[in-house]
């Protein structure tokens, strides 16, 4: 047969036979019971395998000579194989085969009909010929399209067939319009098929169209219920469309990246439609299309900045971002390295805080979707790069990343076992991790206690982090090593490294400890704040561990050294001069701001919690509080100081300290000859006060620890005790330290601040200033403390969920009120002493701050040599009337330049107070914003009660303010 299919004269007889007797072979064939088939009337012959060498030797003809006659054939065979395809196996084979076969025939027939035409020199014929083969190609198009219709299985091989054969515009048109109908109907098998058909095959002109209808496809959320045997295609290969719904989607990202690769067009319109998009408007795919655009190198440029311009205008947000990309990690595997890393990546980096943010996000989908190592291996790489790169210069490119870790150690469940999410899924890339902490002397403190929580959260290997739990220790480690050496460096930045590694251990083996009690339902989930309160805790070596770690840290930072300005100091730690810098306690004061964060993240166990507010309520008492002789006492006691003060502010009672020099210091008997006048200051209570506050002894004293670290602490010290005893972070209430509320203070006498201020010595100013600048912190600290619980009292109209009431925190709301009104009246009068002393103090820095240097022009004295010159004219008799109008000119020339000096120089001294002035005041604690509440309480009330057709400012509570 092959011979003679190669004689022109019987080739078209004879292929005409051969595809006349396919649907002859096809009726012989039946399917048995089991599926097999079997010959009706020879079942031993070969006659299966005719089919099979009739498409053979079509496809491989040199030449067709009537192509025509061959298509009318194909086209009767097609009709009639199907038309019993769906019940025998062996004739779909035939039909699959004969759909597989037309486009060689049709694609033949255009060099078949040159070598006729130049055969016979016969230019009429060749036009014929081409109306023909346009005509051919028509029908075997409808006869395709038609059998894709009556059976959607043929779907693949119909539109091999249609994308293979030699279509005009008309009808490449006419062909993509009906595919993209089919893409709203079609099965979710057939999807990659028609997208590589449209994006492969599409005309330019229509490029746009294809854009909007792909769009529109669900993808992220394809309906993946349809059987595996909807593409079986039979031997051809054509169950590729079958399976899951991820392997679907897998095939349309393969097909439309490598369409995307070289479709430029398509690339172009996809971006322009994306821009064009209104916000709140993208469909999920339009991620999954820029990811597979991104896959091509040079697209990438194109659609990152397409990604970050809807970033920033909201276009795409992080809602998105997850409805497209979660859930279909299996299905973007293909997208992990030539795309999804790189835009993540180029996100990260932007310093447009959306885009950032969005880089987050995807980051974050990215290490959840991706459980193999080596892929999250690359994640993890990736973020300790960002933070490499960034640190000391992107410091939002380190924050991104370090909130990508975070996250991550803060995912819980996840229901694909432990290993796939929260602190154990980064324990496998612990050296990563590990290796940020050479950054740590770039890093900001915020970025720093992200990496110890990080560090200590993850932890090393099992065997390790089991022994760690069971022994309480760091066991040497990395951080261990890296959190001693630092708090054994004196330099405040280097310390404050050690003391925010310090908190991260304590608050991460404590989150640890309650964790485990939640676990094994030995913990108490009634509270807010979810603290155990079993016995637990006591026995756990871990939390003494912790108390071992404070107490060293603590110590460390009270081991400053004193400032260049003390002067010599004795062994004893005394110095015969006055400092002029608080550095050295700003280190310990950074740590009990880093312990009251602590406490109010709720993650201490309450042994701990206890803990420290025995140990810095005894510390608290012995360094800043003074006792005054109980009003029980003998009167050899209250002698001991007569002549104490006992001024308006106190009363007509005087109240005298009983510790020796501090009385001394008041009755002004003190050998202490830098310290001014004082006075017992702001008694809101008269002589029932039995404690108060000493500032200036410890500013006055030749100790340099009781001079430049314990004023440092106050604040920072009762803002620790006002937490731990606060009902909203778990205390037992704040009636246990509101004695603080109303005692006084020992501060420089009122005259100190005013005209007298003037004759004071450098160092007296300096106590002076410095008194009224912690006084003034103290007092606002005392307001913020005690505001939120006065402000929400039962009248207030506050709802229980904002917080604990006053009447939870063991007080009456009522005296609390008039207390507060009193110390805003007290804050007032402070704020201006300190405005006018720290103006006129030029050797006086707030703690954090060094010495602002005076301009030098205030101390050059130019000299006036007139009374000289004039003293010389006297002696010379010659010319002496000529002389002295000379001379009289020149003192005329040289006061007007020194008043012009005066000027400048009163200039410069206004304008250096007026910094200094601003300096200290910048320095001081905020308000808090709950403040304002104040002005409703009765003793600040603008409309008085009962007034009528009005309504008080005290029913204006905090709820209110928090609403606005």
């Amino acid at each position: 047969i092959k011979v003679l299919l190669r004689v022109d004269i019987l080739q078209s007889t004879l292929l005409t036979t051969l595809i006349q007797m396919l649907p002859e072979l096809a009726s012989m064939f039946q399917n048995d019971a089991n599926n097999q088939l079997q010959l009706q009337s020879a079942p031993h012959n070969n006659n299966e395998d005719i089919p099979r060498l009739i498409f053979s030797n079509i496809r491989w003809l040199d030449h067709i000579v009537d192509s025509s006659t061959l298509t009318t054939a194909f086209v009767e065979c097609l009709t009639v194989l199907s038309s019993s395809s769906s019940t025998c196996g062996k004739t779909r084979g035939i039909l699959l085969d004969a759909i597989a076969t037309l486009p060689d025939v049709l694609n033949d027939y255009g060099s078949s009909m040159t070598h006729t035409n130049n055969k016979n020199n016969n230019g009429d014929n060749e036009d014929g010929d081409g109306e023909g083969g346009s005509s051919q190609s028509g029908t075997v198009l409808a006869t395709l399209q038609l059998l894709r219709v009556e059976d959607p299985t043929l779907l693949i091989p119909c539109l091999d067939a249609i994308g293979s054969l030699p279509l005009s515009e008309q009808q490449l048109e006419d062909v993509t319009r009906d595919a993209m109908e089919a893409l709203s109907t079609v099965d979710s098998w057939g999807l990659p098929v028609l997208t590589t058909f449209l994006i492969n095959h599409c005309p330019r002109g229509m490029a746009r169209d294809v854009v909007e209808e792909i769009r529109k496809l669900p993808l992220g959320s394809i309906d993946g219920n349809d059987d595996g045997d909807n593409g079986g295609g039979g031997e051809d290969g054509t169950t590729r469309g079958g399976g899951s719904t991820n392997g679907s989607e897998a095939l349309m990202i393969e097909s439309l990246s490598r369409g995307m690769t070289h479709r430029s067009d398509i690339t172009a319109n996809l971006l322009k439609a994306i821009k064009e998009t209104a916000r709140g408007h993208h469909p999920p795919a339009d991620i999954w299309l820029l990811a597979c655009c991104a896959s091509a190198p040079h697209n990438r440029t194109q659609v990152k900045s397409v990604f970050k311009s809807k970033a920033n205008d909201g276009g795409f947000t992080s809602q998105l971002l997850r409805t497209s990309l979660c859930g279909n990690g299996v299905a973007l595997t293909s997208l992990f390295t030539t795309s999804l890393c790189d835009m993540a990546d180029g996100l990260l980096r932007s310093s447009d805080s959306a885009s950032c943010e969005l880089g987050v996000i995807l980051y974050e989908i990215l290490f959840e979707e991706f459980k193999e190592p080596m892929q999250r291996q690359e994640i993890v790489g990736s973020l300790v790069t960002h933070v490499g790169s960034g640190v000391g210069e992107k410091h939002s490119e380190v924050d991104a990343a370090m909130r990508v870790f975070s996250s991550i150690v803060e995912k819980k469940g996840g229901g694909g076992g432990e290993e796939e999410c929260g602190a154990t899924a980064l324990r496998p890339f612990t050296p990563f991790l590990t290796s940020l902490l050479d950054h740590l002397s770039l890093m900001t403190p915020s970025q720093v206690r992200r990496l110890f929580l990080l560090l200590f959260s993850v932890g090393g290997d099992d065997d390790d982090g089991a022994m760690a739990r069971s022994s309480g220790s760091m066991g040497g480690s990395a951080c261990d090593i890296v959190i001693r050496k630092h708090l054994s460096l004196a330099p405040f930045a280097k310390k404050r490294i050690g003391i925010i590694g310090t908190i991260a251990y304590a608050v991460s083996m404590s989150s640890k400890i309650m964790d485990e009690e939640q676990q094994s339902g030995m913990g108490d989930n009634t509270e807010a704040t979810h603290l155990p309160t079993n016995a637990a805790a006591s026995s756990s070596p871990i939390v003494k561990e912790i108390q071992d770690m404070i107490d060293f840290a603590y110590n460390s930072c009270k081991q400053g050294q004193p400032s260049q300005l003390c002067g010599s100091h004795s062994s004893s730690g005394n110095s015969n001069t006055i400092g002029s810098s608080f550095s050295d306690g700003c280190a310990a004061s950074f740590m009990l701001n880093e312990l009251c964060f602590a406490v109010r993240s709720g993650r201490l166990v309450t042994q701990l919690r206890e803990w420290l507010d025995d140990k810095f309520q005894e510390a608290f008492e012995n360094a800043f509080v003074g006792d005054f002789p109980d009003p029980e006492s003998s009167q050899e006691v209250k002698q001991e100081c007569k002549g104490g003060y006992g001024g308006a502010d106190s009363g007509e009672t005087a109240l005298v300290p009983v510790n020796r020099e501090d009385a001394a210091l008041l009755n002004g008997t003190s050998s202490n000859s830098n310290a001014p006048p004082v006075e017992i200051r702001f008694n809101i209570v008269g002589a029932d006060s039995l404690v108060y506050v000493k500032i200036t002894p410890l500013l006055s004293s030749f100790n340099v620890v009781e001079r430049e670290l314990l004023p440092v602490q106050l604040c920072p010290m009762f803002r620790l005790m006002a937490t731990l005893s606060d009902m909203r972070w778990g205390g037992r209430g704040l009636s246990e330290i509101d004695a603080m509320l109303e005692c006084p203070l020992l501060l420089p006498s009122a005259d100190s601040s005013g005209i007298e201020f003037g004759d004071l010595t450098a160092v007296q100013q300096w106590i002076v200033t410095s008194s009224y600048f912690f006084a003034t912190s103290w007092v606002r600290e005392l307001i913020n403390g005690f505001i939120h619980a006065a402000a929400l009292s039962p009248s207030s109209g506050a709802t229980a969920s904002l917080s604990a009431s006053s009447m939870s925190q063991g007080f009456s709301s009522a005296d609390i009120q008039k207390k507060i009104v009193a110390r805003l009246s007290s804050l007032v009068e402070l704020e201006e002493e300190l405005r006018f002393t720290s103006s006129k103090c030029f050797v006086f820095a707030p703690p954090g701050l060094d010495v602002l240097p005076p301009p030098k022009e205030l101390f050059d004295d130019d000299e006036e040599p007139a009374a000289a010159s004039i003293f010389d004219m006297e002696n010379d008799d010659t010319n002496l009337d000529s002389k002295k109008a000379e001379a009289k000119k020149r003192a005329t020339k040289l006061a007007k330049a020194s008043d012009k000096t005066k000027a400048k120089r009163l200039k410069l001294r206004v304008a250096h107070e007026e910094k200094l002035s601003s300096r200290s005041m910048g320095q001081l604690r905020p308000l808090d914003p709950n403040v304002c509440v104040a002005l409703g309480f009765d003793e600040l009330a603008v409309v008085g009660e009962g007034a009528p057709g009005s309504q008080r400012l005290s029913s204006f509570g905090l709820s209110q303010v928090e609403g606005m």
